[in-house]
């Protein structure tokens, strides 16, 4: 199999997606089913969302990432004050006035100054904002606890529990919605002991949940 980064993202076929629902319908009993479209279109964007396929990924969250965001807009903000600087010593201040005591201005580009300075603080407030999500956000688990796969799974397990209603408990109902939500892209890689051993984790709180999707693509 291909590396994973060079995979593209599809939706699961009409073939494909029969064998995810039927682990719902089966493990729903009796009681009422989820709406088939909208858990399918959230299946699919477990998969889109989870970083296995090229150009596709969720937007971190957690406290390194939202840190690395302050460190770039505090160094974007330096570069547009040095800049403000130059440009002001550059224009020098606006000529004598004129007969109708309006003020000429040689430099009409000088009204980028007062843009940039609008765009200062629209930057601070974002900083502000960020530093204060840095102390909420949990830290970013070490990069052998979260693969691709794994953020893939969790929000699978997601679906499952705040999508269908149904329980997380380790059922084959559940581990075989996982491993057919994922098989079209991983035939033969996902056992069912890996994700019994998943589901257990997950159910012990050592998988970091993954965070709320953008553009309400997740919104469970």
């Amino acid at each position: 199999m291909r590396g994973v980064r060079e995979q593209r993202f599809r939706k699961l076929s009409e073939t494909e997606w029969p064998f995810v629902w039927n682990h719902v319908k089966v493990a729903s009993g009796k009681g009422p089913l989820p709406d088939e479209v909208r858990i399918r279109t959230l299946v699919d964007n477990s998969a889109l969302l989870s970083g296995y396929f090229r150009g596709f990924g969720e937007i971190g969250l957690d406290r390194q990432s939202v840190l690395r965001s302050v460190k770039q807009k505090r160094k974007f903000l330096k570069e547009i004050q040095s800049f403000i600087s130059a440009a002001e010593e550059f224009f020098g201040d606006p000529d004598g006035g004129s007969s109708d005591g309006v003020r000429y201005d040689p430099w009409p580009q000088r009204k980028i100054i007062g843009e940039l300075r609008e765009l200062i603080l629209i930057l601070e407030q974002q900083i502000e904002r960020e530093e204060l999500l840095a102390r909420e956000v949990e830290p970013a688990p070490p990069n052998t606890a979260k693969p691709e796969r794994d953020k893939w799974m969790a929000r699978l397990i997601l679906v499952w529990t705040d999508g269908c209603k149904l329980p997380s408990k380790n059922s084959k109902h559940l581990r075989g919605f996982i491993r057919d939500a994922l098989r079209p892209y991983q035939t033969g890689t996902l056992t069912e002991r890996m994700a019994e051993q998943f589901i257990e984790r997950w159910n012990r709180g050592k998988i970091p949940r993954p965070s709320r999707a953008p553009f309400g693509m997740f919104n469970l």
